[in-house]
């Protein structure tokens, strides 16, 4: 679906993180839309707000699996 990049990120599980890091997402287009491995939850409506200008389809997705610390 999309990347999203975290400029302020400088340390991501133990890596050293220096110039930001990217997410990849994954949609899945089946009979229920699933996104999966989005941001951390302090960026998903930004996130989810970028995507909405690039694909028609997020008003439908039924499913969000993201990633919990």
């Amino acid at each position: 679906m999309s990347s999203y990049i975290e400029w302020n990120l400088r340390n991501f599980q133990g890596y050293s993180t220096p110039f930001g890091f990217t997410y990849n997402s994954y949609l899945i287009l089946d009979e229920a839309l699933t996104l999966i491995d989005t941001v951390e939850h302090y960026s998903f409506e930004e996130f989810i707000r970028r995507n909405k200008s690039r694909v028609e389809v997020v008003e439908r997705i039924k499913e969000v699996i993201r990633r919990e610390k």
